[in-house]
């Protein structure tokens, strides 16, 4: 980028020397890249600095309005939150497996991924509802409307007296 830096003649207050200082930072400067969108073509003026066309295409994508760019974004938004809520899912068991041990109940012998799986074909919608039972405790695992998953645990020490 050239910087104008003018001066005024001391001589005649009329002339004005101009002097161009050639900046060499411009020359590294990363290429700019016009978003556009992959679904409709529509181009639109770039709002940062991208590192290839791909990804301004994916940023205009993002932020089109036509029919097929809202399709992609609602899929993405649902991938983007059923990998959230299978990191949620995956902490919750974690813990869940420490407050099993606490209670001399082990969550091992494959059980903890077999929940694990199950909770992923609930967030999948293959299974509308789990519910297992192992030794003392009970695990259910569903969805609510906004799609997050709920995880529920109970424990119980199991006495039971029947009396005649």
């Amino acid at each position: 980028m050239d910087n104008y830096y003018y001066t005024p003649d001391r001589d005649d207050d009329n002339d004005y020397d101009v002097e161009i200082e050639n900046n060499t930072a411009a020359d590294n400067e990363i290429p700019q890249y016009y978003p556009t969108c992959r679904y409709c073509g529509k181009q639109s003026l770039p709002t940062a600095p991208y590192n290839s066309q791909a990804d301004a295409n994916e940023a205009a994508t993002i932020t089109c309005d036509c029919f097929e760019a809202r399709q992609y974004q609602q899929e993405k938004d649902k991938h983007e939150r059923r990998e959230k809520n299978i990191i949620k899912l995956r902490q919750t068991l974690d813990d869940f497996a420490a407050y099993c041990a606490d209670r001399n109940t082990e969550l091992g012998g494959g059980l903890h991924d077999i929940i694990l799986s199950m909770g992923v074909a609930v967030l999948d919608g293959i299974i509308a509802q789990v519910s297992v039972k192992f030794r003392k405790m009970k695990v259910n695992i569903n969805t609510n409307n906004k799609g997050n998953i709920v995880i529920g645990f109970t424990y119980s020490d199991g006495s039971k007296v029947e009396v005649l």
